[in-house]
């Protein structure tokens, strides 16, 4: 994740006090604040993004009931395994966390029947994520963006109908029973493999890479148009459906499947490029790529900077086309308000597809059916301007009603930690506020954004 100079300043001086808290919770201790908790019990301490530890875990609504991890087995707690993550939160004093578990689980029994587009409700997974929310004040930056971006949240539809968002849900988060505070748990982005049926097959396999300044995974390549640092995310070797199985399948994989995958993408990239919006619109799905243009810019997302961080592209199969998605880190947005131009129109593909005015046009009518309806429906159909911004309606409501489910969470967060880091003009703030200020930001982004896509 990528902070510009006021998160970064808040950082530094939110890790010189990194040791600084104000309680210790325990479970039995804990008050109920409506939350669902997750239990984590570990006989070693979790202290690495590279080693999981074993671990017993369990979800549970309220202050008990059903193990949700295990909903048809009964089972207290159930066995996995766990490990940090992330970049820049991994060094805050409330620590992330990858979560595997040994037995895959319903998605329905974790986050219930309404799920995000595109989400298959058969599907069982055995992967998820517990984000902190350590950078945002407001601990609901996160959960909006996902929700705008697949959430049924305008009347049961999706605002953006990304072909698949993470699906999410706010926990209380227990360590070896004391209080480890608010999370946010989501699925792990490389679920969209199984949501959207990646093919596997050794002759024409998908894959999913990020694109990200961090650059610190293997296998990884840069690309040869824009010079971009991607990494390899999915298919690792032991994912890919051999023809016959080879004798040496790692060294397969990095010596002839990860080079396929860098190939596809380079040709992808050579078309954004250099090509024809014909040639682009056979390569590229020019849908996932305006509505993402779209939704960083409304969010005010500086993410997408050059060279970008905690970006998502992917192919559902070698020969098809490339897909941007799914949408992920969202934690420092809404908070500046850009003037002066649209936002990332410089940067690599994005200034390219922006020289379009096929891709511009696509732009307004994603804009005015959003302003019109509350959704986009069709990036391809012509919208007419109109005077509405309905799909704030739709925004502030959720942003309402999800202060009011984690208020009391939000309360006890605070009590263990002191040192959020926030933006200097949101340190004062109570839950109230911090709701306030995020409602007040997308009104006023809204009325830049109106004024400049108007202008194309």
């Amino acid at each position: 994740m990528k902070i510009g100079h006021v998160g970064l300043i808040s950082l530094l001086l939110a890790l010189l006090v990194s040791g600084c808290s104000f309680e210790s919770i325990s479970l039995d201790e804990g008050r109920s604040t409506g939350l669902s908790k997750v239990v984590i019990n570990s006989e070693k301490k979790i202290d690495s993004k590279d080693d999981y530890k074993k671990i017993d875990t369990g979800l549970f609504d309220g202050d008990g009931g059903v193990n949700l991890f295990d909903a048809a087995g009964g089972n207290l707690l159930v066995s996995g395994k766990a490990k940090l993550r992330g970049n820049s939160t991994l060094h805050g004093v409330k620590k992330p966390y990858t979560i595997k578990l040994d037995e895959r689980v319903a998605i329905t029994d974790i986050f219930g029947s309404e799920l995000t587009h595109g989400s298959r409700s058969d599907l069982k997974a055995n992967r998820f994520i517990l984000l902190t929310n350590y950078a945002d004040s407001s601990m609901m930056r996160n959960d909006i963006a996902h929700s705008m971006a697949g959430s049924p949240i305008v009347d049961g539809r999706s605002m953006f109908g990304f072909d698949w968002t993470v699906n999410h849900r706010y926990v209380d988060m227990y360590m070896n029973n004391d209080y480890k505070g608010t999370y946010l748990l989501t699925e792990h982005t490389q679920n969209i493999v199984d949501h959207l049926d990646f093919s596997s097959d050794e002759a024409n396999f998908g894959y999913m890479v990020e694109q990200d300044w961090n650059f610190d995974e293997e296998p990884k390549f840069r690309s040869n148009d824009y010079d971009l640092q991607i990494m390899v995310k999915w298919p690792d070797y032991d994912d890919v459906s051999y023809t016959s199985t080879p004798s040496d399948p790692n060294s397969y994989y990095l010596n002839t499947i990860v080079p396929q995958i860098e190939d596809r993408f380079n040709d992808k990239m050579a078309a954004l490029a250099n090509g024809s919006w014909s040639e682009i619109e056979a390569e590229i799905d020019v849908a996932s790529f305006v509505k993402v243009f779209l939704f960083a810019n409304l969010t005010d997302s500086d993410e997408y900077y050059y060279p970008g961080g905690s970006m998502f592209l992917y192919q559902k199969t070698l020969d098809g086309k490339l897909y941007f998605g799914p949408i992920w880190d969202y934690d420092h947005i809404m908070h500046n308000n850009r003037q002066d131009s649209l936002m990332f129109v410089n940067d690599y593909y994005f200034k390219d597809l922006f020289s379009h005015s096929e891709f511009r046009e696509k732009l307004k009518n994603c804009w005015n059916q959003l302003k019109r309806d509350g959704y986009i429906s069709d990036v391809d159909a012509s919208t007419a301007d109109c005077d509405t911004f309905r799909f704030l309606d739709y925004i502030d409501e959720y942003i309402d009603a999800k202060k009011r489910e984690i208020a009391a969470s939000y309360r006890l967060n605070s009590k263990v930690y002191s040192n959020r880091i926030m933006y200097v003009d949101e340190q004062m703030l109570t839950l109230d506020g911090q709701a306030y200020m995020l409602k007040r930001f997308m009104h006023k982004r809204a009325e830049t954004l109106d004024e400049q896509i108007g202008a194309l």
